[in-house]
């Protein structure tokens, strides 16, 4: 196995141990909370910079205003999914949630994986014995592959990896 491979092996089991830590649940409020942030701070970030003093630069309020409602909704997110994630261990589902987390670790940890990959070949490193030698390197190939099919053929271009 190249360095390549270490990496890619590392970067899958440490998405899937947060997975199995954290659990199906409190993982996909993490990725609801980081949605739904980015949408209020698009929405409401120029309401709240509104309330602040007006002698303040606006840059500045704008980023305030962002910040406030982005750490709002992460946190509200993120103690609505401890209380379902609280439920389901009361409820005895747990181990449920934990090997369901497995799983979307896993997925997490490929789809991260594909774009690093996607990006460093782009890089002189595609040229290098670690890159061609690499014995998972064409398993996430396969995955960018996947993700070729749905993307317009206008971006095709930038898939010569």
């Amino acid at each position: 196995m190249t360095s390549i491979d270490w990496l890619i092996a590392g970067a899958l089991c440490l998405s899937a141990v947060i997975g199995v830590w954290r659990g199906l649940v409190r993982e996909l409020f993490a990725l609801l909370g980081w949605i739904a942030a980015i949408v209020a701070v698009l929405i409401a970030g120029t309401s709240i910079a509104g309330w602040l003093p007006a002698d303040w630069n606006p840059g500045v309020r704008l980023l305030i205003g962002g910040l406030v409602i982005f750490v709002g909704v992460m946190i509200a997110t993120s103690l609505l999914g401890r209380l379902l994630a609280g439920a389901l261990k009361a409820a005895g589902l747990g181990p449920v949630d934990r090997l369901l987390g497995f799983g979307f670790g896993l997925l997490r940890g490929l789809l991260v994986v594909a774009v690093m990959i996607f990006v460093l070949g782009h890089t002189p490193v595609s040229g290098s014995a670690a890159w061609t030698g690499s014995v998972l390197l064409p398993y996430v190939m396969t995955v960018l592959g996947w993700f070729r099919d749905v993307v317009p053929d206008d971006a095709a271009p930038i898939w010569q990896v």
